[in-house]
């Protein structure tokens, strides 16, 4: 296995082999210049499978398949054309116009030369709606820690759910939806943000649900 990725050097851990790129928080720069130097390094590897997972590579998976004509996976971590126009005000307004655009160009146009789409929810694979793509749920379950011989003293936590992450405002209003759908159902909870930022902050100081966020949720900007 071969990992093309920003890091500091070229190097081989636990028999993965990392090709460096360099980092950039320039979106241009990473769309453009660090993608381009991707796909040169993407095409010389000469592999029967490529995977990627940032829609700002694109254009170049979309180069890589017509040259190479090998199988290319692309894992959807996020729903972006829901998720996008949602980032600021201005970009809210024309979000009958963004979000189908793009639906068609992160969604639908990759379906077309894509062997197989990987997606993080079941919502999302039906807006798809494509036979080439399959669910994939990065989470864990129960069942998972059925045969741990690991014990939690369940009696002294704390909190009943911990995330820990920057979180943006439109995933903590996701986030506050559960929230009031376990108090409907009678559920007492705690559950605790690590790594929320100012934004999200000043956002639950104008909130009129601020009360019940006071109440059932904690904000710490890192431990």
């Amino acid at each position: 296995m071969i990992l093309i990725a920003p890091h500091q050097r070229n190097e081989t851990v636990q028999g993965v082999k990392i090709v460096a790129l360099p980092k950039t928080k320039n979106r241009l720069k990473r769309m453009f210049i660090v993608g381009a130097k991707a796909f040169l390094l993407a095409l010389q590897q000469r592999a029967e499978i490529y995977h990627f997972h940032d829609p700002e590579f694109l254009p170049w998976a979309f180069l890589l398949k017509c040259i190479r004509r090998r199988a290319i996976i692309y894992d959807i971590h996020e729903d972006f054309p829901e998720f996008i126009p949602r980032r600021s005000p201005k970009l809210r307004k024309f979000s009958f116009l963004l979000t189908p655009s793009l639906r068609f160009l992160l969604e639908f146009f990759p379906s077309l030369f894509c062997d197989l789409l990987v997606l993080p929810t079941y919502s999302l694979q039906k807006k798809v709606n494509k036979n080439n793509s399959v669910v994939l749920l990065n989470l864990p379950t129960l069942f998972d820690f059925k045969n741990s011989s690991y014990s939690l003293h369940w009696y002294e936590k704390q909190y009943d759910i911990i995330h820990v992450g920057t979180l943006s405002v439109s995933r903590f209003q996701f986030m506050l939806r559960v929230a009031k759908y376990l108090k409907e159902q009678g559920v007492k909870f705690k559950w605790l943000f690590i790594g929320a930022p100012s934004s999200l902050r000043s956002w639950i100081a104008a909130n009129k649900d601020k009360e019940f966020i006071d109440k059932h949720f904690q904000l710490l900007d890192w431990l």
